[in-house]
């Protein structure tokens, strides 16, 4: 969120796909492991989930144990390494891409300083793919590079998940209502956008607490308002901010698009001109021996699609 405009993106998506194909080499390598060493295991056992019955797999048996190696269960664990180290090159590039995209629209950036141990704790399995706290110390790092700085807000003071600032008002929210809908009727926006804009227009103080000096956060509605009058045009636009008259949809499906680009495109759409130099290097290509520009050619349709999207 910035002074005039906001967005919402999926946070180091590149790295999805080998992350899965390293979860189905994963499991291969239990089955191959398994399979060639079922002395080192328990026998497996049925157990009773809900009204379906399962099979756990038996655990490791304790004590001193060899363990063999097939050729296939060795070529695997080759590939899962070189999957991870390409997952490690893409988080990096990743992280780079998010964090210029983030320093070419502002310099000083706050965050709410959310505990990485706590991240860990309840989304483990994404905190490992997508490293947010590496994330992080590159913003800050480069930010400080660039003359900027990272802040830190205290959450816990601001309550931004329950403040609301039309009616000055706190009220609890569970975690699966994706909207704030403003007590005064104005309208319903989108959760996460409106906590980040409520931590953005924040005022910081200071408080001498028993001779130590205390960092104080608190809103102040003014403020509060004047910046949501210069923000608003630009939510309302991505469809992030719906008035009075407007339907949004409570669910957790939101339209995901960076700062400053353009809400009708998303984010993974590739642009016309892509598209239309596509249709240009299929035209002088061939296909099951076809001659080049004859008219035979199977791209014709193909070329007709593409000028109607041009247009």
């Amino acid at each position: 969120v910035t002074e005039h405009t906001a967005g919402i993106f999926n946070f180091c998506e590149q790295v999805n796909n080998p992350a899965q194909k390293i979860e189905r080499l994963q499991r291969r390598l239990s089955r191959q492991l398994r399979a060639n060493n079922p002395d080192n295991f328990k026998a497996d056992v049925l157990k009773r989930q809900g009204n379906k019955t399962v099979v756990a797999l038996g655990t490791v048996i304790k004590g001193r144990k060899q363990w063999k190696q097939s050729v296939a269960q060795q070529k695997t664990q080759h590939m899962i390494a070189a999957l991870q180290a390409q997952a490690t090159k893409c988080r990096a590039n990743s992280h780079g891409a998010d964090i210029n995209d983030l320093l070419s629209v502002a310099r000083t950036w706050r965050h709410d300083n959310v505990s990485v141990l706590s991240l860990q704790k309840n989304y483990g399995r994404s905190v490992s793919i997508r490293a947010p706290g590496r994330f992080m110390s590159e913003l800050k790092r480069k930010a400080e590079r660039a003359c900027g700085d990272t802040i830190a807000v205290n959450v816990r003071q601001l309550k931004t998940s329950q403040y609301d600032h039309s009616t000055q008002t706190y009220t609890k929210k569970s975690l699966r209502v994706r909207v704030h809908i403003f007590g005064d009727g104005r309208g319903k926006v989108d959760r996460d956008i409106y906590s980040a804009f409520l931590a953005k227009n924040a005022v910081r103080s200071t408080a001498r607490v028993d001779g130590n000096v205390v960092e104080r956060w608190s809103h102040d509605p003014e403020v509060l308002e004047v910046a949501w009058q210069l923000l608003a045009p630009s939510l309302r636009e991505k469809q992030l901010f719906v008035p009075r008259d407007g339907v949004m949809s409570t669910s957790t499906h939101r339209p995901r698009t960076r700062l400053g680009a353009n809400p009708c495109q998303p984010i993974n759409c590739k642009p016309v001109w892509h598209r239309c130099r596509r249709a240009a290097s299929l035209q002088k290509g061939t296909l099951n021996g076809s001659p080049k520009g004859g008219t035979s050619s199977p791209w014709s349709s193909l070329r007709q699609k593409f000028s109607a999207w041009s247009e």
